[in-house]
């Protein structure tokens, strides 16, 4: 950046973007989008006239939060600061129950194994329970009427 545009844009360049969900679901948009083009700004009329890389985005966290919504928005929630996440709550109330239920769950494990990661803890102590696996498994059903003729 020129210091001709740094001295025009100076207030914008040291106020401090506030993280953005977007930028945890999207992690390559944080990686390829200019500094001046990060803030997404609220609204549907200021979406609508977002840069192109700023709606491939969201289009891009609109399918990831419908594949896997539960995952997505427990790590923004992880990632966020007080206020973010005070939002972020706010507009989960109008989640069905039960998947807000999961989240806060999910929230929770990802927080005891962060906090368990940083401490450098080792194993898991002998009578500590562990959660159920989340990973999709394939059972093999026996068929006895395939034996029949």
């Amino acid at each position: 950046m020129s210091l001709l545009a740094r001295r025009e844009n100076h207030d914008f360049l040291t106020h401090p973007i506030a993280r953005q969900a977007l930028l945890v679901v999207v992690p390559e948009y944080d990686r390829v989008a200019p500094v001046l083009a990060k803030p997404v700004r609220s609204g549907l009329l200021a979406l609508a006239q977002g840069s192109l890389l700023q709606n491939y985005a969201l289009a891009v966290v609109v399918g990831r939060l419908s594949a896997d919504p539960v995952g997505h928005v427990a790590s923004v929630l992880l990632a966020s600061d007080e206020e973010g996440e005070e939002r972020l709550r706010e507009t989960l109330r109008a989640w069905p129950l039960t998947l807000r239920r999961r989240i806060y769950a999910r929230l929770q494990r990802l927080r005891v194994a962060r906090s368990g990661a940083s401490s450098g803890a080792e194993g898991v102590k002998s009578g500590q329970k562990h959660g159920q696996s989340q990973k999709f498994r394939f059972s093999q059903s026996h068929n006895y009427a395939r034996g029949i003729s």
